[in-house]
């Protein structure tokens, strides 16, 4: 009866399903469709309970159909084996290749003894929190990721991946060297030929502007024999930025050559190249070097600069406002870019726009640079003949950084034109008494 009864309900349970998938108001088709999908979905709920049963079988049994052997060879009647350690390794590999990492962590918990991970063990330990740390960089959790590192550190102090990964994070995501640099050190410490530790340091002093401590470190990891192309190329790439910063072009540009050869898909490096070798005045190899780096991306800003800061000083001014322009356009406050930008379009006496670029300019700009950009502006506003914004603008300049011959000059005009005289007697010697040689 009870048999009778489940069968009936199960029959129940598939005139339902059937009523669910097979619409007689339908077309075969859509019909067809929906019958193929839920035996698609049926299939994977099927697959996804057996891999899950089986998993934990594993963990619990060994294989299937296995038995224990007594001493003597023969088959016991105690009950299914335990697994193998390397069975159930191999099982905690998945879960972390599952992403299950809290589920893997417990399980090599679970198989410490007196309370000590053995030599596998912790490299399972390392392999988990490796995969969990990068996965969360990846989606950017870097808070979380920093947690999970204090996590690891606390199940195994002797970590160096941890350290380095810690080093990477606070230097790279948050701009702390010195907290980098601390991470690198230990890393160093407890294993002396981490090449990663040292080209972290290398980046740690590059950060903090000590470029022959820098320097120092990068030349170290290229001492390390044996050790990847990837590896060397950076060491060459920081070795070139550190002699670029020192002034010393010939040994940078070498450096960054030494790089490309090992990576010449490493873009960055024919930039660092095409400003060294500007800085030497090959223009042309300059030029070669930027256009190399603009073919993997044309927008890329920095190297749009470089090229325009070649034309600029090959004298070719007009054609370098194309690639000022695009490198603004992909960062329209850098500074950087937007100060010789300026200055192109006033020295092109380009006056339209270029007021709003320079206030633009201003707001991020040191004393110095806004100084300057002043005198611009008030020059500018005169030579587009906004006369009220431009006396307004040379009498802050006065006003911000005390009398200035360039803002008490055109004042003097200003009023010449408005025909107030005495002003412009005024203002005139004001600028003479500034700068008595200043000839206009």
């Amino acid at each position: 009866m009870a048999a009778r009864a489940a069968v009936e309900d199960a029959g129940g349970l598939l005139k339902t399903l059937k009523g669910k998938i097979w619409r007689e108001g339908d077309g075969a088709g859509a019909n067809a469709l929906r019958f193929s999908a839920a035996a698609v979905g049926g299939l994977s709920v099927l697959f996804i309970a057996a891999v899950f049963v089986n998993i934990l079988y594993y963990i619990t049994y060994g294989r299937p159909g296995t038995v224990a052997q007594s001493t003597s060879g023969q088959a016991s009647s105690s009950g299914p084996a335990k697994p193998a350690s390397g069975e159930v390794y191999a099982v905690i590999k998945g879960l972390a290749e599952a992403a299950k990492y809290d589920s893997a962590l417990d399980a090599v918990r679970s198989m410490k003894k007196d309370g000590v991970y053995n030599a596998e063990q912790i490299g399972l330990v390392e392999l988990i929190y490796s995969k969990k740390v990068r996965g969360l960089i990846s989606k950017g959790g870097f808070d979380e990721s920093l947690s999970a590192i204090t996590a690891w550190q606390s199940e195994n102090s002797s970590s160096t991946l941890a350290c380095v990964l810690k080093g990477q994070i606070e230097l790279k995501n948050f701009n702390r060297p010195a907290e980098a640099k601390a991470a690198f050190a230990i890393a160093a410490t407890l294993e002396s030929d981490c090449v990663e530790a040292v080209l972290g340091l290398g980046d740690c002093s590059f950060y903090e502007g000590d470029f022959a401590a820098a320097l120092a470190n990068y030349n170290k990891a290229l001492e390390f024999g044996g050790r990847s192309s990837e590896s060397r190329y950076y060491a060459f790439f920081g070795a070139a930025n550190s002699k670029a910063a020192m002034g010393d072009y010939g040994a940078a540009i070498a450096s960054y050559r030494e790089s490309l050869a090992l990576n010449p898909e490493h873009y960055i490096s024919y930039i660092g190249l095409a400003r060294a070798l500007r800085q030497v005045k090959k223009y042309d190899d300059s030029l070669a070097a930027a256009e190399k780096a603009l073919s993997f991306d044309p927008q890329l800003p920095r190297a749009n600069f470089e090229y325009a800061e070649t034309l600029r000083e090959s004298d070719r001014r007009h054609e370098a406002l194309k690639y000022y322009k695009t490198a603004l356009d992909a960062e329209p406050d850098n500074l950087y870019y937007m100060l010789p930008y300026i200055d192109v379009l006033f020295g092109l006496q380009i006056y339209q726009g270029l007021d709003g670029i320079i206030r633009t300019a201003i707001k991020g700009a040191s004393q110095q640079q806004a100084k300057a950009l002043y005198e611009k502006l008030g020059m500018v506003e005169y030579n587009l003949h906004y006369s009220d914004n431009a006396r307004k603008t040379f009498e802050k300049l006065n006003s911000l950084y005390g009398e200035n011959d360039v803002a008490c000059y055109y004042l003097a005009l200003l009023y010449e034109e408005g025909e107030e005289f005495d002003r412009a007697i005024e203002y005139y010697q004001k600028a003479l008494s500034v700068n008595n040689k200043h000839l206009p």
